[in-house]
């Protein structure tokens, strides 16, 4: 290709509303154009590097053995609502009435459209199992697009749908599924992790993010320094602190406290060390907020209940982002506006379901928990009881083994957590006792609950049912509030002062912590969820009535697994992972071309202008991919373009060089040019670009 057939659309200005590297630098090189908020024009080069992308995803899932189809982007809302999820989806789902007054949605994933596919073609076992995949436009009326590509409303996306008769079969194409994955992003030249996830509000089985490693990333991922343990922060389980509570060393006292609001306020205005501080956070509850199960054994685990990966209706998109659960005006990644105690509440949630987690070991069962020790994302593996009995926290008459009712009636719930942590929302609100999706109690409702201001809460005395997270469990001597506008609660002690709630893991792990697996300590990166794989279950094909004939000639409801990689954002990503203060740094197989070349004084020397022509040629016929800059610019500028449009590898030619028979050469990273003989040059190129396989 020639810069005279393919004009370069660089500026050199910073766009003002550009918020992040890659979407400042995909509008500096020319790659997209904004058209309105969260839409954008993908100009010729930005859209070589998106084809790139395309065919690498094509490839390995070809190669997997899915089957590719295209459905429509508009997609009828009947579909929608037999599936329930018509009412559920909340405003991101764009809602649409032709000229009959037909209700239609465009698509922002495509579970029901894929399943009525299936429910009307496939009738007998003997089919089984198949996958079905498309690389097609959705749309997700995201009420604050930004980062340009990274998050727009309108994105390409690949959803892949399997349909199988049992779950044995599912578990076979999702680990295909999970090995094309990391083949595919490999291929792209990104570094990612895949880690275990949350499966959302759809449910499921078992749920794998991937994650391209980059400070931009939204999502925080927890991976063991010496072990596979790898999790989105949200999953990632904080185990109980070892060791024995230990035993009292101070006296209970109430002190005047009328300038302490905050837990900072205690560390720096009465020298309490902030990990023997108690933070009380009142969420609401669900249908009515009793605290504890109902028939709990004493000494054992609690009953989970099914609750692991419960509905929630205002998520769900295959783009990636899951709402903020305390309102429009928040904002994903940053804390609540509440004060800070939302956690990670799921910024970034890719692809077109959710499921839980399950662990790879053999004799797994869906919708169990995990043999593993309890880390794969069941809601609640295990609830602590102090002394073999299950003490309630609001006052004399609870009854061990029975559901508390709390006298108020007030529909709130308090979450315990030591002052150095914050809350997990994802953790919380897949307790029991706690609404999906997760509120925080406005200060009037906790006023009338408790008598007092959120800045004085504490388990002493409160009117409201309690969950303590399990590093409180091991707190002596702590601090906390007394329920009394400007009193907290110095010297408490658990056992002495006060029963201990019901204990549960409530809060993000943090670096240090060590690996639900047993093996090693957890570090904190950022990442760029890309791609996401579920084992999504029944929940669809029962909703749509979607059966085949089985073995024993009885019709058995289809069992699916769903699987989608964002191949806007993967573009987006990469430019993440891969810039310097120069522009783009693509890895190779994704550079809009491989070669740049460049002559100097094209328009006035003839030598150079034969020379380039005829080494273009050659590298063409190479099969080479490579921009020849015919432009009548200077040198300085023609470079500069090349390297921040990101074409690794750069040939120039020029009367200088041609005297000594010689061309320069420079990688996009490379610290100085190298002189290579200009008869020698198109097989060196050849060699370091298509490099013999090993073996």
């Amino acid at each position: 290709m020639r810069t005279s057939q393919f004009p370069l659309s660089t500026v050199k200005e910073t766009p003002a509303d550009a918020e992040i590297v890659s979407h400042r630098l995909m509008l500096r090189a020319g790659m997209i154009r904004k058209l309105a908020a969260g839409l954008y024009t993908w100009l010729p080069l930005g859209l070589r590097v998106l084809r790139k992308v395309e065919r690498i995803v094509r490839e390995e899932m070809d190669r997997a053995g899915a089957l590719e189809v295209l459905m429509p982007a508009v997609q009828p809302a009947e579909l929608w609502q037999e599936s329930g999820r018509w009412d559920q989806y909340g405003p991101e789902l764009l809602r649409l009435r032709d000229r009959h007054q037909r209700e239609f949605c465009f698509g922002p994933t495509h579970e029901e459209i894929i399943t009525d596919l299936a429910r009307n073609e496939l009738r007998s076992y003997k089919q089984l199992p198949v996958n079905f995949y498309q690389i097609q436009t959705k749309f997700r009326d995201e009420i604050r697009p930004r980062f340009g590509v990274m998050r727009a409303r309108e994105f390409l996306m690949k959803d892949a749908y399997s349909f199988h008769l049992d779950d044995e079969s599912l578990e076979q194409t999702y680990r295909a599924m999970y090995d094309a994955y990391c083949r595919i992003f490999s291929r792209c030249g990104v570094r990612f992790r895949a880690v275990q996830a949350d499966t959302g509000s759809i449910g499921g089985h078992a749920s794998h993010e991937f994650h391209v490693l980059a400070d931009a990333g939204e999502d925080a991922i927890a991976f063991s320094d010496s072990g596979p343990y790898a999790a989105n922060v949200e999953l990632a389980e904080a185990l109980a602190p070892p060791g024995d509570l230990p035993a009292p060393g101070e006296e209970r006292r109430l002190v005047d406290t009328p300038k302490a609001r905050t837990i900072q306020d205690l560390v720096e205005q009465f020298g309490q060390p902030i990990e023997r501080t108690i933070k009380t956070l009142v969420v609401a509850a669900r249908d009515g907020g009793h605290a504890g199960n109902a028939g709990a054994v004493p000494g054992e685990a609690a009953r989970d209940g099914g609750h692991a990966g419960n509905a929630r209706p205002e998520v769900l998109l295959p783009s990636g982002h899951v709402p903020h659960p305390w309102g429009p005006g928040a904002v994903p990644g940053e804390a609540a506006r509440d004060g800070g105690h939302a956690g990670n509440a799921r910024p970034e949630v890719l692809l077109p379901s959710g499921h839980v987690p399950h662990p790879w070991g053999p004799g797994a069962v869906p919708g169990e928990a995990p043999r593993d020790g309890g880390h794969a994302g069941n809601a609640r593996p295990e609830v602590l009881l102090p002394s073999g009995h299950v003490p309630h926290p609001w006052g004399p008459g609870a009854v061990p083994g029975k559901a508390a009712t709390p006298g108020s009636g007030s529909g709130l719930v308090a979450l315990l957590i030591r002052g150095d942590h914050e809350l997990n929302a994802i953790k919380a609100e897949k307790l029991p006792q706690v609404a999906s999706p997760l509120r925080m109690a406005t200060e009037e409702e906790i006023r009338a609950a408790v008598g007092a201001g959120p800045g004085s809460l504490g388990p002493l005395g409160l009117p409201i049912p309690c969950v303590a997270d399990r590093a409180v469990a091991k707190v002596a001597d702590f601090a906390a509030g007394a329920n009394q506008d400007g009193k907290h609660w110095f010297g408490l002690n658990w056992g002495r002062d006060l029963p201990l709630p019901e204990v549960a893991d409530l809060r993000n792990v943090v670096e240090g912590d060590p690996s639900p697996d047993g093996v090693g300590h957890l570090s904190i990166a950022r990442g760029i969820e890309v791609g996401h794989i579920f084992q999504l279950g029944r929940k669809y094909s029962a909703a749509l009535k979607a059966t085949v004939l089985g073995e024993d000639g009885k019709a058995a409801v289809l069992t699916m697994g769903c699987y989608g990689i964002g191949v806007s954002r993967l573009v987006a990503a990469a430019i993440e992972q891969h810039y310097d203060e120069r522009g783009i740094a693509w890895p190779l197989p994704l550079a809009p071309f491989e070669v740049a070349l460049c002559p100097m004084k094209l328009d006035k020397s003839f030598r150079v202008r034969e020379a380039v022509e005829r080494l273009y040629t050659d590298l063409t016929a190479a099969g080479i991919d490579v921009l020849l800059d015919d432009r009548d610019v200077r040198p300085g500028f023609m470079f500069a373009d090349m390297e921040l449009i990101g074409i690794p590898h750069r040939v120039v030619v020029g009367d200088k060089g041609l005297d000594s028979g010689v061309c320069e050469y420079k990688g996009r990273s490379d610290p100085e040019t190298i002189l290579v003989p200009l008869g020698e040059i198109v097989p060196w190129l050849v060699e370091r670009l298509r490099p013999p396989a090993a073996g």
